[in-house]
């Protein structure tokens, strides 16, 4: 039987983008050929990695990360423009990846950014692939944006969460949306993770972002109702997400349509890799039952 060929879109959400590797590892055991993905922040760096046919080398590295890991990787830096710079991360990228060009990529890829010099949306189609993926996870205010051939460049989700207007389809392939933010209850998978294991990370963890928060003179939260200072600067950029997605949903009408809980991560919550790969799995399947 001939494979059904879709145009996958990957959106921003942070660490709840890991989730889009168990939509990927869903879609091709339903028989679907991927002939061309995009990608917004960590929409992006999943699809280019796939793309890149080093997926499996990715989700293996980040299933062992644990929250003391993930503080190692996010360098922090007393610049004006971000409190994190991404060279440590993103130097980790390329070892796994590889230096690889876009052009050279088996399937067509695309990533979003933004230009904040030129006020307009930068799609990367060609050239090296780490750095596309480097200036479209850039977060305002907390990535130090990235710097490319004079353009100050910021997260995808600035100009496209979901950046389905990137390609023009041919009338064999469909296309397979992905919303990280949705607002639907989180049905967690079974959870891999022991809970020994979690209170360890969490108390380490927890004393980072202290720490941070001293640094930066962020306000500790106390209530839901009374964020700080960083979590006022998280809230209002998934809220911004959230929005956005909802009118590039209702605009394009992907022909299938993978919804992921706002609920299911927080920003940096990479070490849930199992668990959130698990869930993606768990959603493409709901998905793909009402194709």
């Amino acid at each position: 039987m001939k494979k059904k060929e879709a145009v996958l879109i990957l959106s921003s959400g942070g660490a709840r983008g890991l989730a889009q590797i168990g939509v990927i590892e869903e879609l091709e055991a339903n028989g679907w050929n991927i002939t061309a993905i995009a990608g917004s922040s960590i929409g992006a760096l999943i699809g280019g990695f796939y793309a890149a046919g080093k997926l499996n080398a990715f989700k293996e590295w980040v299933k062992k990360l644990d929250r003391i890991d993930v503080m190692r990787y996010f360098d922090v830096t007393f610049s004006s423009r971000g409190f994190i710079k991404g060279d440590r991360i993103m130097k980790e990228m390329r070892r796994i990846m590889g230096d690889v060009n876009i052009e050279d990529l088996p399937i067509r890829y695309r990533a979003v950014s933004g230009d904040i010099v030129k006020h307009e949306p930068v799609v990367f189609d060609k050239g090296d692939l780490i750095n596309a993926i480097h200036a479209s996870v850039s977060i305002p205010g907390v990535f130090t944006p990235f710097q490319l051939n004079g353009a100050l460049l910021v997260d995808g989700a600035v100009t496209n969460p979901m950046p389905m207007s990137v390609y023009e389809l041919t009338d064999q392939e469909q296309m397979i949306a992905v919303n990280l933010n949705a607002r639907i209850p989180y049905e967690m998978p079974v959870n891999v993770r022991t809970k020994k294991e979690q209170e360890q990370s969490e108390k380490v963890f927890h004393q980072w972002k202290e720490n941070v928060r001293k640094v930066f003179h962020f306000k500790k939260t106390k209530t839901a109702k009374k964020p700080g200072l960083y979590g006022v600067l998280f809230r209002s950029f998934e809220m911004m997400q959230e929005s956005y997605t909802m009118e590039l949903i209702e605009r394009y009408r992907p022909h299938v349509l993978v919804e992921l809980s706002r609920e299911s991560a927080d920003t940096f919550e990479f070490n849930k890799a199992e668990e959130l790969i698990a869930y993606g799995r768990q959603q493409t399947k709901k998905a793909l039952e009402h194709e």
